[in-house]
């Protein structure tokens, strides 16, 4: 079957899928597409909205735009290679362009999601470990109101919406402990003074 298609339309493939791949390359690059929906912004000036930290395990599609476009522009340009500069046939330049294709997109998805997200998802603060740390009352809490903490977590300051445990109101610079984390809401008492 590839006997019947044209050396000169191969070629033109070639160079398109490459042009394609680097133009949406780009695009992603200048969208911020590169980062997947379900990626959490984590580490960021974010600090302020307490329900990006509560994330769970960060996972990436091997599907993405941009394995996606690494694949394709790789498949072209390797297409590209193989035809123009070692004037290989038809089925051996396309077998190589896929082949290469997937060795790089595969590359591309394990330095994405292994490195670069890995690196973001060690600083990642979750609500189940905040129980027992202590806090600042940053926004007086009233009797039966939603007031707000602010505490250090891996070097970051973060805040959460707080309600006193107790039912009692807590007044701004007040420490607090956290009893228990609802939802993003932290539940607070008091710190016992230490004489």
């Amino acid at each position: 079957m590839l006997s019947l298609v044209n050396s000169a339309t191969i070629d033109c493939a070639y160079f398109l899928t490459f042009a394609v791949g680097v133009m949406w390359a780009i695009f992603v690059l200048l969208t911020g597409g590169a980062h997947d929906a379900d990626t959490p912004d984590v580490g960021g000036a974010s600090f302020g909205h307490a329900d990006s930290f509560d994330t769970g395990s960060i996972e990436v599609s091997p599907i993405s735009p941009i394995t996606l476009s690494t694949f394709i522009t790789t498949f072209g340009g390797i297409g590209i290679i193989a035809r123009q500069v070692f004037n290989s046939s038809l089925l051996g330049s396309l077998i190589f362009a896929t082949i290469s294709g997937l060795i790089l997109s595969s590359l591309m998805f394990l330095f994405y999601s292994k490195f670069l997200l890995g690196s973001q998802g060690s600083s990642e603060v979750r609500v189940d470990q905040l129980v027992g740390l202590i806090g600042e009352v940053t926004v007086p809490i009233s009797q039966a109101g939603v007031g707000e903490i602010a505490l250090i977590v891996r070097g970051g300051r973060v805040t959460y919406p707080a309600r006193s445990s107790k039912g009692i109101a807590i007044q701004r610079g007040a420490l607090v402990i956290i009893d228990q984390m609802v939802g993003t809401q932290a539940r607070v008492s008091l710190k016992e003074i230490d004489t």
